[in-house]
């Protein structure tokens, strides 16, 4: 805080002086007291100040003026703009592009409250303008309005209104549409993410299904090293121990943060994928070797048989003896095994394909659930990645699964993609070809690495035409699964792989996505 002192040299009289943010300019109409009504046009040339070195305003051809040679970053300030008491709860801007970009609507501040975000799609060139539109929170009272750009746009004017707009592309959320045809739609997550309200609250607007992305991995519950105790006091922890159970020890099972999740799930209408029971990274060593010691020789496969069939069994029965289990709509019961290489697994079963680990893991995983009275509402995947180029051994593994009943209901297709391989075409043939032979698919781990926002759009709604145009062919697919909630928090965070830029920041491939959805011929429910 400081006190100022204007100094004069001469004569003058002064209405009133403000000042500007550092690197903001001044605009062409500084703010006399005046209010702007937000119900009629707001000319975009006319702000209050503005943010951006290359910022300009040009004539129309038919008359009047607008803004361009807009940037990532830029920003224009409309100071006084009033909604009434009655409130405005949609904005429409005339613009023109060669793009897909968006604009978001602020109050207050270029880092202010967001009201709404205006997916602009390319009109065809910057001298083409059409109206856009977009819902907004509800506004009442006289606010400074803030346009935020994500890139180069020309725009006219803009104005706010009473109704809620009618533009399916600006009302969609992936909750409303995928989640809507598909039953499922959801983000990989931890625990701290999950019990930041904000970002709860975000999720639910987004999604009703979540991942966790490592807690539920055989070393979260296991644990790095062995904490063993009896097999009676397993028993009498509700431990399920096989009658084949050869070992005088039994490894103690943390489950402390997969009840904190599956409670916060089930308190606000969100269902969970367990991912994953069986995997050959991710496990600890010692759950191989003899004595569960990481320093011995592995088991025999009979030994290692009765092990596996205790954790799997152990941790289904857990999940669905809490009171909140009824959450856990499917779990992912082997991940990456046609890709496993030097794997304790490999060492005590061998490097086949179809492996007899593999499909006992199945089959525990089914008879626990039948046991449990389950069988009908959750569902079991085999989960890979590059399932385009393993296409046929995922067809053959999960027929040998399958060969004496259905212990396996489909494919878990990770999806981790990058816009030069794979094409979209040979993700949507090694789809077709899973649902050509009658498996259940979830595209369990969506992220596209890219080198820049614009190509990653392209790409991704070519990938999720293909995958629309399978669905709309009768394919049975339910669900799917971002890796992530925004490129930061991504394991592939330097590629910036996501549909978000920040937690509530949507980039172009979001509403790309969002735009094979509509342009597939689906209605926003």
């Amino acid at each position: 805080m400081h006190d100022i002192t204007l100094v004069f040299s001469g004569p003058v009289n002064v209405d009133y002086f403000v000042f500007n943010a550092a690197n903001e300019n001044p605009g062409t109409n500084p703010p006399v007291g005046n209010t702007r009504s937000a119900f009629s046009n707001i000319q975009a040339e006319d702000y209050d100040s503005s943010y951006g070195p290359n910022l300009q305003t040009f004539s129309l051809p038919g008359g009047g003026s607008a803004i361009g040679y807009i940037e990532n970053g830029y920003y224009t300030v409309y100071k006084n703009i009033d909604f009434g008491s009655n409130g405005a709860v949609s904005v429409t801007a005339r613009v023109a592009t060669q793009f897909d970009t968006t604009i978001q609507v602020r109050s207050g501040s270029a880092s202010g409250t967001l009201l709404g975000t205006i997916y602009v799609g390319s009109t065809g060139s910057f001298d083409t303008y059409r109206d856009v539109s977009a819902n907004i929170s509800k506004t009442t009272g006289v606010k400074d309005i803030v346009l935020v750009f994500s890139g180069a746009v020309n725009v006219d004017y803009f104005k706010f209104s009473s109704s809620t707009s009618s533009d399916d592309i600006n009302t969609a959320t992936l909750l409303n549409t995928y989640g809507s045809l598909l039953g499922n739609v959801g983000t990989c997550i931890n625990y701290y993410q999950l019990i930041d309200d904000n970002t709860l609250n975000v999720v639910k607007q987004q999604y009703n299904s979540i991942t966790l992305e490592n807690e539920m991995k055989p070393d979260a519950i296991l644990g790095s090293s062995p904490s063993l105790i009896s097999v009676s006091e397993a028993r009498n922890l509700g431990y399920y121990i096989p009658s084949n159970w050869q070992d005088s020890m039994v490894p103690r099972l943390n489950f402390s943060t997969i009840d904190r999740v599956m409670q916060i799930c089930s308190q606000n209408g969100l269902r969970m994928r367990a991912h994953t029971l069986v995997w050959h990274n991710q496990t600890p060593g010692w759950f191989f070797r003899n004595g569960f010691n990481g320093s011995s020789g592995y088991v025999s496969p009979q030994v290692m048989d009765a092990r596996l069939e205790f954790y799997i069994k152990s941790v289904i029965n857990h999940v669905y003896n809490s009171p909140y289990g009824d959450c856990v709509y499917a779990w992912d019961v082997v991940n990456e095994h046609l890709h496993a290489v030097n794997s304790g697994w490999a060492a005590i079963y061998g490097n086949a394909k179809n492996v007899s680990f593999v499909r006992n893991a199945f089959i525990y995983a089914h008879d626990a659930l039948v046991a449990l009275g389950k069988r009908d509402s959750v569902k079991l995947f085999y989960n890979d990645y590059n399932t385009y180029e393993v296409t046929n051994d995922i067809v053959s593994l999960i027929k040998y699964i399958n060969q004496n009943g259905k212990y396996c209901d489909g494919v878990g297709m990770q999806a981790h993609l990058d816009t030069s391989y794979p094409s979209p075409a040979s993700f949507k043939a090694a789809l077709q070809t899973f649902l050509n032979n009658g498996f259940e698919v979830q595209i369990t781990e969506f992220d596209v690495t890219n080198n820049n926002a614009t190509t990653q759009a392209n790409y991704c709604y070519d990938i999720f035409m293909g995958i629309l145009d399978c669905k709309k062919a009768g394919g049975n697919i339910t669900g799917i699964t971002f890796w992530g909630l925004y490129d930061s928090v991504s394991w592939r965070a330097s590629q910036s792989p996501l549909l978000f830029s920040s937690l509530t920041q949507p980039k172009p491939s979001y509403y790309s996505v969002l735009k094979a959805y509509t342009d597939s011929g689906y209605s926003i429910e």
